[in-house]
């Protein structure tokens, strides 16, 4: 039971949550890098 438990602990990519955190943060400043381009570049 305790394996079980360890596996559905784990997240479903990278391996690792302070790996999967870091690129949700880096995907959120890439998304935002592109909002301020694209807004700059049509205003």
């Amino acid at each position: 039971m305790n394996e079980n438990k360890a596996t559905e602990d784990d997240p479903p990519i990278l391996g690792n949550w302070n790996k999967l955190y870091l690129l949700v943060i880096l995907l959120h400043f890439v998304i935002i890098t592109l909002f301020v381009l694209f807004s700059r570049y049509y205003s």
